[in-house]
């Protein structure tokens, strides 16, 4: 049964696409098609067992030295510290990637926006979050902007089952943006393998907005359209397929994305700023960008 030595536990828009897209590359590192191999965030699938974990992601496994997963939801969720060491006692690498709180959560509503699913300004948003996010598993998942954010509570779940020695920590501003190169190469020592010489990678993640909001929440959240759609194709790489087609043709340019300055400076200062403390604490790592 293959499965995997090392996860990317997030945090969502901090830079996980990016690190799947170099590393997915690599001749030394397996990593599942499917970004995201979800399973223990999601009760369904965990009670299905390793083997069934191990036979629908890893099946194409070809004796690579890193087999890894890359999920963000890994450390937002709170059940899922505690599912992995039941399964790997302290037998796992974590990397994990942090963006300014600030800016992953505006992200975070933008892209909620760009799925149909949002009406109300970031600022309206994040002020109604803590009751949305009661209200089943879907708003839970997409109004979560601030609450995904704040990362030193997130860590600590770790850090009390995990030795710290067990995880390489990324900062997107440092380690994705600004020099690439330098922070995946960060990752393939903490993995034991060969370094890249160079990078070739071209994103866009440009904010949209669906031209159809009705037709994106359709594809984004649980409903009887979905479950007639599972009937007709039975196949999941086919349905995920047609999904990306729908999304991609429902998409409209967002020209006023960024979130003004004044606007930053008053969440931070409001949800974050004892926040960044703790985790420069937890971390013992100077986060001084995170207050430009």
């Amino acid at each position: 049964m293959v499965l995997p030595n090392f996860m990317c536990i997030g945090a969502q828009k901090a830079g996980t696409t990016t690190l799947f897209d170099v590393l997915k590359n690599h001749p030394d590192v397996f990593l599942p098609a499917s970004k995201e191999a979800h399973y223990y965030d999601i009760d369904d699938r965990y009670f299905k067992g390793l083997q069934w974990w191990s036979e629908t992601f890893f099946k194409n496994y070809n004796n690579q030295k890193a087999v890894g997963v890359i999920t963000p939801e890994y450390l937002f969720y709170p059940d899922v510290p505690e599912r992995i060491h039941r399964d790997f006692n302290n037998n796992m690498k974590f990397i994990v990637l942090l963006r300014d709180p600030v800016k992953r959560a505006y992200s975070h509503y933008l892209m909620t926006k760009s799925r149909g699913l949002e009406s109300d300004s970031f600022q309206v948003a994040i002020n109604k979050e803590a009751i949305r996010i009661k209200n089943g598993d879907d708003s839970f998942n997409h109004y979560s902007y601030t609450s995904r954010s704040f990362y030193s509570e997130q860590v600590a779940r770790y850090f009390k089952l995990f030795p710290v020695e067990n995880f390489l920590f990324l900062i997107f501003e440092e380690d994705i943006v600004s020099n690439l190169l330098i922070g995946v190469n960060k990752v393939c020592d903490f993995l034991e393998i060969e370094k890249f010489n160079n990078i070739s990678l071209v994103r866009s993640n440009e904010a949209y907005l669906p031209k159809y909001p009705s037709i994106n929440k359709l594809l984004y959240t649980q409903n009887i359209a979905k479950r007639i759609i599972r009937l007709l194709i039975p196949v999941k790489r086919v349905r995920d397929a047609f999904s990306r087609f729908i999304d991609k043709n429902n998409r409209k340019p967002f020209f006023d994305s960024k979130l003004k300055y004044d606007e930053y400076r008053m969440v931070r200062e409001d949800f974050f700023s004892i926040e960044i403390n703790a985790l420069e604490s937890l971390l013992k790592r100077n986060l001084h960008i995170w207050r430009i």
